[in-house]
């Protein structure tokens, strides 16, 4: 019954993910890229710390709080390079880390606030919600790091005129 549940829930995930593709590719072709929701793509290129934040023990893990750190972000979309800006929380865990943090990635026409979060097993994997103040202002962003070498990471995701879309609601997997 497990497996089922597994291959439901995989089978879930790939139809949401599919469904929300299809709105997310949706609108007028003929608008300029900025005017309409489109994909974007680059590379993290690492990252310096500026705060290493402050370290505890709790229920036999390790909890990292205000660690503080800068990137230079290189994307396709020129408004979404520049640097990028995170304080985050971590807790290590045995098997490896979760963090979830408030990011700033700025650059010289305006900036993106939001929120972060992921998880840390061999490499550091997260996304952000991103909201365009200045010249930005009135558009989103969604973006995904995953780990390519080192502390680098490839970045994707998707521009938004206006706000980020709804996620759908969540589905009730049936118990045994």
């Amino acid at each position: 019954m497990r497996t089922l549940r597994l291959s439901l829930a995989g089978t879930v995930i790939l139809t949401l993910l599919g469904g929300l593709g299809g709105v997310i590719l949706a609108g007028d072709e003929n608008a300029p890229a900025a005017d309409r929701p489109h994909q974007v793509s680059g590379t993290n290129l690492g990252y310096r710390i500026f705060e290493s934040g402050a370290n505890t023990r709790e229920d036999g893990r390790t909890l990292q709080r205000g660690y503080g750190s800068y990137d230079t972000i290189e994307m396709d979309d020129a408004r979404l390079s520049g640097t990028l800006y995170h304080v985050w929380n971590r807790d290590y865990l045995p098997y490896g880390q979760v963090l979830t943090g408030t990011v700033e990635l700025v650059n010289d026409d305006g900036s993106w606030v939001g929120t972060m979060r992921g998880y840390k097993v061999g490499g550091h994997d997260w996304q952000m919600e991103l909201t365009g103040t200045g010249a930005y202002e009135g558009h989103a962003a969604l973006l995904e790091f995953r780990a390519l070498d080192g502390y680098r990471q490839e970045v994707e995701g998707f521009v938004f005129p206006g706000t980020l879309p709804e996620y759908p609601d969540p589905v009730d997997v049936p118990a045994e």
